[in-house]
C-alpha cells in the first residue's frame, strides 16, 4: 500500500520481515512470524523453495553468511517476490529494463525461486547488489585460473607429504584437495579484489589458534604457498580457515562412534568449525560431513 520508490518500499518490508524472522532458524518458524498480508502470497511452500534456492546458490558460490546476514537475504528476496507478484508491472516498467546479460552470485539470486517469471532487469540487478552491499556479503565476479589454482594446490600437498612421513595416514589427500579448490576459487578472489584485507573474523581466530594452534602452524604454510603463486596476502581468518579444512580431513580412527551430519541454516555457514567444537567435546561423536 506504500508509494514512492520501489527499493525504498522493499528495504522498509525487508527491515521489518527481518525483525519478525529474528532468532528463528526453519521456514516453519519463519512462516509461523510471518505477517499475515505476506501470507495471502507466500505460503508455506514457497518460503521453502526460496530457502532453499538461496542456500544452493551460496553453495555454489562457496558464500559463507552469519545468521543476520542470510535472514536479511531471505527477507528482501520474500519482499521482491511479494511485490512482483502483486504488482507485475514492477518487473519491466523501467525504462532500463531488458534481459540481464550478466553471471554471478547476484544475478543468479534474481531467479529465486525460479517459476517466478519476473524479468532480470538491470535496475533488479541494482537493487541486489545494494542489497548484497549492505549486509556485506561481498562475491567477486573475478575468475581464478583453475589449473594455476590446482598447481598451487599440488605445492600444498607435496609440502604437507615432507612434513609428515606417512602422510596418506596423516590426512585424506583427495577430500583435503577437493575441499582447498572448492574454498580457494572463491576465496582467492575475494581476496585479490580487496585492497585491504584487515577484517577478521576474530570468533574463528581465536578458536582455531588457541585450541589448534599444530593445524594453524600449518596452514601458515600452505598459505605461503598461495601468497607466492598469487601476489596476494592472507588475513588471519583465511589462514584459519585452511586450517579448518586440515583438521576436518585429518584421519581420526575411531571405532563405535556415533555418525552425524551437520547443517547450517545458512547453507554454508561455520558448519566446519562446529564440527571440530562437537568432536572435541563429544568423543564418542563422528561428524560424517557439512551442509
Amino acid at each position: 500500500e506504500l508509494g514512492g520508490d520501489e527499493f525504498a518500499i522493499r528495504h522498509v518490508g525487508m527491515e521489518y520481515l527481518a525483525e519478525c524472522f529474528k532468532g528463528s532458524y526453519t521456514p516453519e518458524d519463519w512462516y509461523l512470524f510471518m505477517p499475515e498480508t505476506a501470507k495471502s502470497s507466500i505460503d508455506l511452500n514457497t518460503l521453502m523453495i526460496i530457502s532453499n534456492q538461496i542456500k544452493k546458490i551460496n553453495a555454489r558460490y562457496n558464500v559463507w553468511l552469519s545468521n543476520s546476514s542470510f535472514i536479511n537475504l531471505l527477507s528482501y528476496c520474500i519482499i521482491r517476490t511479494l511485490r512482483l507478484r502483486r504488482f507485475r508491472e514492477l518487473a519491466g516498467s523501467s525504462g532500463e529494463s531488458g534481459e540481464v546479460s550478466y553471471s554471478g552470485y547476484a544475478a543468479d539470486l534474481l531467479k529465486v525461486p525460479d517459476y517466478v517469471k519476473a524479468s532480470e532487469s538491470v535496475r533488479e540487478l541494482e537493487y541486489m547488489r545494494k542489497i548484497l552491499s549492505e549486509n556485506e556479503i561481498l562475491v567477486s565476479d573475478r575468475r581464478i585460473d583453475e589449473e594455476s589454482l590446482r598447481g598451487s594446490i599440488q605445492k600444498i600437498m607435496d609440502n604437507l607429504a615432507e612434513r609428515h612421513e606417512k602422510f596418506e595416514s596423516v590426512y585424506d589427500g583427495k577430500r583435503l584437495e577437493k575441499d582447498l579448490f572448492d574454498h580457494l576459487k572463491n576465496a582467492l578472489c575475494f581476496l585479490i579484489s580487496r585492497e585491504e584485507n584487515d577484517e577478521e573474523n576474530y570468533i574463528v581466530v581465536h578458536e582455531v589458534k588457541d585450541n589448534y594452534p599444530e593445524f594453524y602452524e600449518e596452514a601458515r604454510s600452505c598459505a605461503a604457498i598461495l601468497e607466492e603463486d598469487f601476489h596476494v596476502r592472507f588475513n588471519e581468518t583465511e589462514i584459519c580457515y585452511i586450517g579448518i579444512y586440515l583438521y576436518k580431513n585429518c584421519r581420526i580412527k575411531e571405532r563405535k562412534k556415533k555418525k552425524v551430519l551437520l547443517v547450517c541454516a545458512t547453507g554454508k555457514g561455520l558448519s566446519h568449525l562446529l564440527s571440530i567444537r562437537v568432536e572435541n567435546t563429544f568423543p564418542g561423536i563422528q561428524v560424517m560431513g557439512q551442509r
